[in-house]
């Protein structure tokens, strides 16, 4: 996401939140378009999303993506209820990546990771 697409979704972001009563966010959806990496680790696999620096794991590639997900909605919810909007987009650190990419695989695979485009919807509830 550029900053400008990311300055738009700020001000949309505000002005959903000022047009709401009571402080509720009224979005009829929030679309981000999202870089994740996968990897397999010690039995399960681990998932990264690049923009938001947030990581999640499970049994299976499909699981560890689904509760990814799980995550990145945690995330975004939480900063837009406590109004904190200009600070959802945290990049991974160089540091944090070459940390994830080059840990140690225990059991060889042909593809020690995968890299994904992931596409986030939030509607409220």
């Amino acid at each position: 996401m550029s900053d400008d697409e990311a300055e738009d979704l700020i001000q949309d972001i505000r002005e959903s939140r000022r047009s709401s009563q009571q402080g509720d966010i009224c979005m009829d959806s929030m679309k981000l378009n999202l870089t994740c990496i996968v990897k397999p680790e010690e039995g399960q696999y681990s998932a990264l999303c690049l923009e938001l620096d947030v990581a999640s794991c499970g049994d299976t590639e499909e699981e560890s993506i689904a509760s990814l997900r799980d995550a990145i909605e945690t995330y975004v919810v939480y900063m837009l209820e406590e109004g904190r909007e200009k600070e959802l987009f945290r990049p991974v650190s160089l540091t944090a990546l070459r940390e994830f990419l080059t840990e140690e695989v225990l059991e060889p695979t042909p593809r020690p990771f995968s890299a994904f485009p992931l596409e986030f919807v939030h509607a409220p509830a």
